[in-house]
């Protein structure tokens, strides 16, 4: 049975160029220039969770952390955007403890180009973050591993698209390396 490699994903930022009644947010005020999508590897999925669960536990028992309001919070998780800047620290410093084989962090920027938007992706804000998935995963799904996808924040509605972007990335790297389509095994889950 081949080895399984997990992959996470979360995005910074929205894929959205248009507002309520298609009012424009190119150049507006809160408008976000960049879609980022950050993508965590790891082999050992259980690992990784049993470490991050003995951080939590650590950070909830310390009254240096445990005071923080977010910390404070019923049913506190690490969230980037949301925790204190000193969980953050703790959190990148839990990070760096992890070696390439363990654990591998890539992201892709996505500038939100109006001109790119109306013409590669159909005005279509879903089309533009299914794109940036299937950048995302070039070069990166090994025919001789099983492969799980998961995708935070997106309606369950959207795994056909999320299956179709792993598809395209399966399609691209073949016809950069001059091959067939290979058959790749993965799963999706949002």
């Amino acid at each position: 049975m081949p080895e399984t490699h997990y992959f996470f994903i979360d995005e910074c930022g929205d894929p959205e160029f248009y507002g309520k009644r298609k009012k424009l947010l190119v150049g507006t005020e809160g408008f976000q220039p960049l879609l980022i999508l950050g993508m965590v590897e790891t082999p050992n999925r259980k690992t990784l969770q049993k470490a991050i669960l003995e951080l939590k536990a650590e950070i909830l028992s310390d009254p240096l952390y445990n005071t923080i309001y977010s910390v404070s919070q019923p049913d506190w998780y690490f969230h980037a955007r949301t925790d204190h800047s000193d969980i953050r620290h703790r959190f990148f410093q839990f990070l760096r403890q992890f070696n390439p084989s363990e654990l591998r962090f890539r992201a892709i920027i996505g500038r939100k180009d109006l001109g790119i938007f109306n013409r590669k992706h159909n005005n279509n804000p879903s089309e533009f973050y299914f794109d940036l998935v299937s950048h995302l995963f070039q070069e990166r799904l090994n025919p001789g591993h099983s492969h799980s996808i998961y995708l935070a924040g997106r309606a369950k509605s959207a795994l056909h698209k999320l299956v179709s972007s792993i598809d395209q990335a399966i399609e691209n790297d073949a016809k950069k390396k001059g091959l067939e389509k290979q058959d790749i095994q993965y799963n999706c889950s949002i």
